[in-house]
């Protein structure tokens, strides 16, 4: 019985739907040749001027033709097997599957398949925080006449500290003379009793200075503590206050603020991005944030990856503890919250030298001088003020005098860094979709689609044999090209 079949020469892949539409093939009478099977037929035929096709349509099948064997006499059997996808093109089009991977362009899925380069770049942005550009604030906690509290204060304004305290000394000290003599070391006795005789005779200025040095009730022990923040005393909200150290009026004026107050300063920091992509996440892109005082942070790059800046709040309380919240973008979703001190101690009256050390020290000095000299009651007046002034150098700081070690040894002031790693993959994502694909992981209609779709457990209705149905969804999973 004789059949029609048509010929094509074109070119295909295994795993692809197309088909051999708006060619012209050439139509030719056949005989199959028995037995044979519709998937695998073999088809005898008879033409001149040789056999140049390599592809079969017949009866709505298609074929690929696996081999031409000439018999003689310009007669050939073209023996064929199914073209299975181009067959079923219209029931694999119908069909929803889980699809691994298409050509949908993809920024969120990451896709394993690629690479990882060792080599990296950073990329940088930075912002500053305001409150640590201005200059620096000293916090006194005083105990005054009126209050105890805390005073924020200039340089300016304690260099005027510095200088009442060191009037109010002055005005405790008597103006003698100090005569020359030459004491006998060996008379032991003697020295004992003119230092003492000159303590008990230097007058009453002389013992409230002693009395003052020795108990913690003299003005500079009314500073009880002493702080060095690197932020202006504008950013602590107070109002003006005479400063008095327990009783004393010393004239100079700061601001008297609470124990609650803070400074607080916000700033946006752009992330400075290498791509727009899913290589934005882990191990592709890291994020690290440079805070002041604090040091580097690392902010989890899958947490912002959909966000181009980072918001930064600090918060710095009176005790030099600062506080940093870090925000996506504008929004109050917050990524991390970190704890940092920026202040030193500063040195000024009993602020960091307690009571009891200023009794040894002056103990000490005071033995310095009874073994250094000896004298009559007359004479000792002026060697035991002198010894007494010496340990008052001794213990009080001088103005410049700042005490070193602590978080004020920061040095890029205000500024915030926002930088990323970037470990690029080996090839650009999209340089692979037309032959791979990129990742999709989503139930999708393959109608919808075109060029390279791979399905994960395909299952196509079909009404043809077993053996087609399988080969049809084994190569949806290994992956096919819908053309």
């Amino acid at each position: 019985m004789a059949l029609t079949i048509t010929l094509y020469s074109f070119a295909k892949r295994k795993n692809s739907t197309k088909r051999p539409d708006g060619l012209t093939g050439e139509d030719i009478q056949v005989v199959l040749k028995h037995p044979t099977s519709y998937v695998s037929p073999a088809f005898l035929l008879q033409r001149a001027g040789g056999f140049p096709f390599n592809y079969v349509v017949w009866n709505g099948w298609y074929y690929f033709i696996t081999d031409i064997i000439s018999t003689g006499h310009e007669r050939f059997e073209v023996r064929c097997t199914l073209d299975s996808l181009a067959t079923y093109k219209e029931s694999i089009l119908a069909t929803n599957a889980f699809v691994l991977y298409d050509t949908t362009p993809n920024s969120e899925v990451v896709d394993k398949r690629l690479s990882l380069q060792t080599s990296a770049s950073t990329r940088t942005a930075t912002a500053t925080l305001s409150i640590f550009e201005v200059g620096s604030v000293i916090l006194l906690g005083i105990v005054g006449k009126n209050t105890a509290g805390i005073y924020a204060l200039t340089p300016a304004e304690i260099a005027g500290l510095y200088s009442s305290l060191g009037q109010y000394f002055a005005d405790l000290m008597p103006d003698t003379d100090e005569p020359s003599w030459d004491p006998d070391p060996d008379d032991l006795s003697t020295i004992l009793q003119n230092v003492g005789e000159a303590i008990v005779n230097a007058g009453d200025a002389a013992v409230k200075c002693l009395r003052q040095l020795v108990s913690s009730g003299k003005a500079s022990d009314c500073i009880k503590s002493a702080l060095l923040i690197p932020v202006s005393p504008s950013d602590f909200a107070g109002s003006s206050s005479k400063i008095y150290l327990g009783e004393y009026d010393t004239g100079v004026s700061g601001k008297l603020i609470s124990q609650t107050a803070r400074a607080f300063a916000t700033t946006s920091v752009s992330i400075p991005w290498p791509t727009s992509d899913w290589r934005r996440n882990a191990p592709y892109t890291h994020v690290y944030l440079s805070l002041p005082y604090l040091g580097i942070v690392q902010i989890p790059s899958s947490e912002i990856m959909d966000t181009g800046s980072l918001t930064v709040n600090a918060s710095v309380s009176v005790n030099g503890t600062v506080v940093y919240t870090v925000a996506k973008g504008s929004t109050l979703a917050e990524v991390g919250r970190y704890t940092a001190n920026c202040a030193n101690n500063y040195m000024i009256g009993a602020s960091n030298i307690s009571p009891l050390s200023q009794v040894q020290a002056l103990g000490g000095a005071v033995g310095g001088a009874a073994a250094a000299i000896a004298a009559p009651a007359a004479v000792g007046v002026t060697a035991g003020i002198a010894g007494l002034m010496g340990t008052m150098n001794a213990v009080q700081p001088i103005p410049s005098c700042v005490g070193g070690g602590g978080g004020i040894a920061h040095t890029s002031s205000g500024v915030v860094v926002c930088y990323t790693v970037f470990h690029d993959t080996n090839v650009s994502p999209d340089s692979v979709a037309a032959v791979v694909g990129t990742p999709a992981m989503a139930s999708k209609s393959l109608a919808q689609l075109t060029g390279y779709v791979q399905t994960l457990a395909a299952s196509v209705s079909i009404d043809g044999e077993e053996s087609v149905r399988n080969e049809i969804n084994m190569l949806l999973d290994g992956g096919i090209f819908i053309e």
